[in-house]
């Protein structure tokens, strides 16, 4: 398979996970190309949307250096632009709550980031809401309850939980808010441990 085509297909798996069963997942990274591929997708993504101190340039630099044998710039190139074209994805994870005491005592100072993602206005463009240029928005270990406070408030829906337990869940959720409110409670509803469904404008959590 051409390299051009491991990258589409990487990219259509990160970015559609839900079209792959997890044989297939691993049949593609088993190619040793897409999976340096596919690491350097995670290290770059995870520096552009995580953390502030890591350098994306020097991150590319670094795989080039290392792999400058076995891949050209332009291909290098050609994944970091996929991970910026992908970037607005929705990824989650499910980090496992803390003790009731260890919760209590460390509630504030674990409070959860949540960032708004603004697109730069053009000179023609200065007159535009601010809200409706607000396309993305990131939770960065935050609880469900306060994920689907803002999403159902967007969408103007009801959510209904069957669980206390499941208000609590931390996440780590990136909202394209391009999409519609079903395919983003889909989205949600990826992990063993949340059963989230969509029903008559409402969103029930079990």
């Amino acid at each position: 398979m051409k390299t051009n085509d491991k990258i589409e297909r990487l990219l259509d798996m990160i970015e559609h996970p839900e079209h792959y069963s997890e044989e297939e997942m691993q049949k593609i990274l088993e190619d040793e190309e897409t999976r340096e591929y596919y690491n350097l997708i995670v290290k770059t993504d995870d520096a552009y949307t995580k953390t502030d101190d890591v350098d994306v340039e020097k991150t590319l630099q670094e795989f080039e250096a290392k792999h400058i044998h076995h891949f050209s710039w332009s291909k290098i190139a050609a994944v970091f632009i996929g991970v910026l074209l992908v970037s607005g994805i929705t990824y989650a994870a499910i980090v496992f709550n803390r003790s009731s005491s260890e919760k209590q005592v460390s509630q504030k100072a674990e409070t959860g980031r949540v960032i708004t993602y603004t697109p730069a206005k053009s000179t023609e463009a200065e007159t535009t809401d601010t809200i409706a240029t607000q396309k993305e928005q990131s939770f960065d270990n935050v609880e469900l309850q306060t994920i689907l406070n803002d999403i159902s408030s967007f969408y103007k829906l009801e959510v209904v939980y069957h669980s206390d337990k499941s208000r609590h869940l931390r996440l780590h959720f990136h909202w394209d808010k391009t999409k519609d409110a079903a395919s983003i409670v889909e989205s949600l509803n990826h992990f063993e441990n949340v059963n989230i469904t969509l029903v008559d404008r409402k969103i029930e959590v079990k």
